[in-house]
């Protein structure tokens, strides 16, 4: 989310939730922002977010790369 997002407290509400349950990957509020200040590629912090988004979808893959691997049996040979 972003510091002047009007969705802020609802994100920081399901970031709480999440981590609650033990399913939050990550969270980050960016300053001095609004909501979707990222579409605008020229904004002077729009790769922050893209990198922040793509750690995310990083923390992801791995996470469930290692439990579709676990499901699947693979590394029980023995």
């Amino acid at each position: 989310t972003s510091e002047f997002d009007y969705l802020r407290i609802a994100a920081e509400e399901l970031a709480a939730l999440l981590e609650r349950n033990g399913r939050l990957l990550d969270y980050c509020c960016h300053p001095s922002c609004t909501h979707s200040w990222w579409i605008d590629m020229d904004h002077p912090r729009s790769n922050a977010f893209y990198r922040d988004i793509a750690a995310v979808f990083k923390k992801w893959f791995e996470k469930s790369h290692a439990t579709l691997i676990t499901i699947a049996g693979v590394g029980d040979m023995g």
